[in-house]
């Protein structure tokens, strides 16, 4: 079994978050759309994803209102190739048109893990020199690599200093999902859904302790992928498929593990 799901409560900086996630190889997943734009399917609750036997999490940040579009990426080809879904595209920007304002991304080729560092855009005629994306997924660099963030406050500033412009609510107390590669060890990638009390969207973690989390599962590179009440994740747990969605809003995009890969998975949560 190359991938393992854990169900744990994570203490970090003297709170506690109930968290659920996956390690597993990065050829084990998929990032995807979950629903046609426009239309009203449920196909972006959790709950929906558990019941058809699919297991994962929500994805990036996808554009409502002219905000904030990650990159999502599967097999070279973009969301809007997919189910005709519109809103999700190349884009990797925090404010719509924006260069200045563009977030990191974390990519697989079939052979290596790597990231690229505030980069607007990625298409297959512009490529940035990747020509075999197998998946990416936009989203804020949670900065593990900076030794010299010790508190909140030095975490606050270094993160300010990496994305001057930034406007997303990274000090709130929300749920989080995040994805994070374990590079000085086993190599695999982290998929985590961190929630606050009884799995609700409010009081989990900020960025800060989300930093912590991934930190201590061993992450050597995390991005915060988006949350609060877009935060779901669906699983097995005593053989039985489950989801969490703490509200009816609607999520656009999901990673999410392979058939092949949910079929071996240990899905005994320790």
């Amino acid at each position: 079994m190359s991938v393992k799901f854990y169900q744990r409560s994570i203490t970090v900086n003297g709170k506690t978050f109930p968290s659920k996630f996956f390690v597993g190889d990065p050829s084990d997943f998929v990032v995807e759309p979950t629903k046609i734009a426009n239309s009203t399917d449920s196909g972006s609750n959790a709950t929906t994803w558990g019941s058809q036997g699919v297991y994962g999490t929500n994805a990036s940040f996808f554009d409502e209102a002219g905000f904030m579009t990650a990159l999502h990426v599967y097999n070279n080809s973009n969301m809007v190739d997919k189910n005709g879904n519109n809103l999700e595209g190349y884009n990797n920007r925090e404010t719509a048109g924006d260069d200045d304002s563009a977030l990191d991304f974390l990519y697989y080729t079939g052979s290596s893990v790597g990231l690229k560092t505030k980069t607007p855009s990625w298409t297959p005629t512009s490529n940035l020199g990747i020509t075999n994306m197998v998946w990416g997924i936009g989203g804020f660099n949670l900065l593990l690599s900076n030794t010299s963030i010790n508190s909140e406050s030095t975490f606050t500033t270094a993160l300010k200093n990496y994305y001057p412009s930034i406007k997303v609510n990274h000090d709130g107390t929300t749920s989080r999902t995040s994805i994070g590669y374990r590079g000085a060890t086993d190599s695999k990638i982290v998929l985590a859904a961190c929630f606050g009390p009884n799995f609700s969207y409010i009081n989990g973690p900020t960025f800060y302790d989300l930093r912590a989390i991934m930190n201590g599962l061993g992450c050597t590179i995390a991005l915060s992928l988006d949350g609060s009440s877009c935060t779901k994740v669906s699983y097995k747990q005593g053989g039985v498929n489950q989801g969490i969605d703490n509200s009816s809003r609607q999520t656009w995009c999901r990673m999410r593990l392979k058939v092949s890969a949910a079929d071996s998975t240990d899905w005994t949560g320790v």
